[in-house]
């Protein structure tokens, strides 16, 4: 028969939990998929062109991205993703119309915004570009975790 002890604390079993409690607090803050340290923002240097996105992801697990044109000639616009991103995700909905608008000096603010939702087809590190029209292209990495 085994004598256990209440309020009897292992040597050692704080080290051993640490690597546990580390894993779910980077996983709140969004180390693994969404939260603060993965939301990126990027934007052309001229300002023309702003993509939101999740720098990490999990495989097979939706993920958000906004594309933000801010100039724009016409009301026609073309955006293009690179082949990687083709062949590394699925584009599961795709909504041209913005969720709200927001209105300047009486005005609605200038551009347009995409969201789209993918999904990631496979683990590991993916390159993503896009361009917008004739605009500069933009390239950034993303990490899908198993």
């Amino acid at each position: 028969m085994k004598n256990i002890c209440a309020g009897k604390i292992e040597r050692g079993s704080a080290q051993r939990n640490l690597p546990i409690v580390s894993k779910v607090i980077l996983g709140a803050c969004g180390a693994f998929s969404r939260g603060f340290l993965s939301n990126k923002t990027l934007s052309a240097a001229d300002g023309s062109v702003e993509v939101e996105y999740e720098k990490f992801g999990r495989d097979r697990t939706p993920m958000d991205m906004t594309i933000r044109v801010r100039k724009v000639s016409n009301e026609h616009f073309t955006v293009t993703l690179g082949k990687s991103a083709m062949n590394n995700f699925e584009i599961e909905s795709l909504y041209p119309q913005p969720v709200k608008s927001q209105t300047y000096a009486g005005k609605l603010s200038p551009g347009h915004s995409i969201w789209m939702g993918l999904t990631p087809k496979s683990a590991g590190r993916s390159e993503m570009s896009i361009q917008v029209n004739n605009y500069e292209s933009m390239t950034f990495t993303q990490w899908i975790y198993p």
